[in-house]
C-alpha cells in the first residue's frame, strides 16, 4: 500500500487526469479549511481582545498566520510533525483539565431551557443558532480525511486505518461533548451566546 489515500486510489482506478482533478480539489479544500480555522480563531480572540475588532489587526493577524503555516510547511515533514504533535497534546491536555475541574462547578439550572428561547419562536432564529453550533462541529471534525494519506508509513494500514479513524472520531466526539456540557453547566447564559468559554469566565 502506498501513500496518498484518495489521490492514490483515483490514480490507480481512473488514471492521471482524475488524479490531477482530485489533487486540485484536495488542495482547494485544504485552503478552505485553513481559512475557516483562522476565522474561528480570530472570531474567538475578538470576544476578549477588543483590538481584533480593528480590521487592520484582524486581517494582519490572518495574513501572518498564513505566512507562519507556509514557513512551517516549507521546513518539511519533521518540523510539521513536531508542531502538530505539540499543538495536539496542548489541546488535549487543556480539554481534559477543563472537563475534570469544571465537573465540580456545574450548575444544573444552566441546562434549562434546552433550546434557546429565540430558537423556539420561529424557524429563522432556530437556524441562526444551529449555524452557530455547526461552526463548532466543523472545527471539531476537521482533519480526518488526511489520516489515510500516510498509509505507507503505518504498520498493517489495511486493518489499522479503519480502527484509527473510528477510534479518533469517537474520542473527539466524547471529549468535545463533555467539554460543551461542562461549559454550559459552568457559564451562565452560554447557550444564548456565540462566544467561546474564555470570555465568559472573565465576566
Amino acid at each position: 500500500m502506498g501513500s496518498g489515500a484518495a489521490w492514490l486510489y483515483s490514480y490507480n482506478a481512473f488514471g492521471r487526469f482524475t488524479r490531477y482533478e482530485l489533487g486540485i480539489y484536495t488542495w482547494f479544500l485544504g485552503c478552505c479549511t485553513y481559512a475557516a480555522e483562522i476565522v474561528v480563531l480570530l472570531t474567538t480572540l475578538k470576544s476578549f481582545w477588543p483590538v481584533y475588532n480593528n480590521a487592520v489587526v484582524y486581517y494582519g493577524t490572518a495574513i501572518d498566520l498564513i505566512i507562519l503555516f507556509t514557513i512551517i510547511n516549507l521546513f518539511g515533514r519533521t518540523i510539521v510533525k513536531l508542531v502538530d504533535n505539540l499543538s495536539s497534546a496542548a489541546k488535549m491536555i487543556t480539554i481534559i483539565v477543563f472537563i475534570i475541574v469544571g465537573a465540580f462547578l456545574i450548575h444544573k439550572m444552566n441546562f434549562t431551557p434546552v433550546l434557546p428561547k429565540a430558537a423556539s419562536l420561529a424557524v429563522g432564529p432556530y437556524f441562526k443558532h444551529f449555524g452557530a453550533a455547526f461552526s463548532v462541529v466543523f472545527y471539531m471534525f476537521t482533519g480526518f480525511s488526511f489520516i489515510p494519506i500516510a498509509a505507507k508509513q503505518m504498520n498493517n494500514p489495511e486493518k489499522n486505518i479503519p480502527k484509527v479513524l473510528i477510534s479518533v472520531m469517537i474520542t473527539v466526539t466524547i471529549l468535545y461533548s463533555l467539554m460543551l456540557l461542562v461549559a454550559i453547566g459552568i457559564f451562565e447564559q452560554l447557550q444564548y451566546s456565540n462566544r467561546r468559554c474564555l470570555p465568559k469566565s472573565r465576566r
